[in-house]
């Protein structure tokens, strides 16, 4: 099972790079049904999704990577920068300003 998830996700990260979202995405989600509190995971269908300007959807996942690691900056700037996209200004600043710290 291990190798099958290493495997899924090495190869939705190079979808990634080659900005093949919808490929991406579904290794991606693959993996969290391996691994649902895989942080990688997690944070690049965040990713995904907000470069596909689906900011509701973003929020479930980066949200859940937020709680798994709260220093890490990629989930801190793109759960802040969904914020943005739904107008939460005041909790967007607040991951902004940790972010800076």
């Amino acid at each position: 099972m291990e190798k099958e998830f290493n495997f899924l996700l090495e190869e939705a990260s190079e979808y990634l790079a080659e900005d093949n979202l919808t490929e991406a995405y579904n290794l991606y989600y693959e993996c969290l049904n391996i691994k649902p509190e895989c942080l990688q995971a997690l944070s690049e269908i965040g990713y995904i999704l907000l470069e596909l300007k689906e900011p509701q959807k973003t929020l479930y996942y980066l949200k859940k990577a937020y709680s798994i690691n709260e220093n890490e900056v990629i989930v801190l700037n793109n759960y802040a920068n969904c914020l943005m996209d739904l107008e939460k200004y005041k909790e967007a600043i607040t991951l902004y300003l940790q972010r800076l710290c």
